[in-house]
């Protein structure tokens, strides 16, 4: 979802922010019909950091 806002600034909402944040804030994603990623640069980052720790823990036989 883009919404454009006035003076031609492109926004997205991002579901972990719960707010809408400037397109600019999000990683480019060609499988995605807009373009870009789901969510912003700064989430798609923890969430990316908390998914290989995860398979870090499972090849280590821990419990999470």
């Amino acid at each position: 979802m883009i919404a454009k806002i006035l003076k031609d600034e492109e926004l997205k909402y991002c579901p972990d922010c719960k707010k809408f944040v400037e397109i600019s804030n999000f990683y480019k994603n060609r499988s995605r019909k807009d373009g870009l990623g789901t969510h912003c640069k700064k989430h798609a980052y923890k969430r990316k950091k908390e998914s290989e720790f995860r398979k870090v823990m499972r090849e280590h036989g821990k419990q999470i």
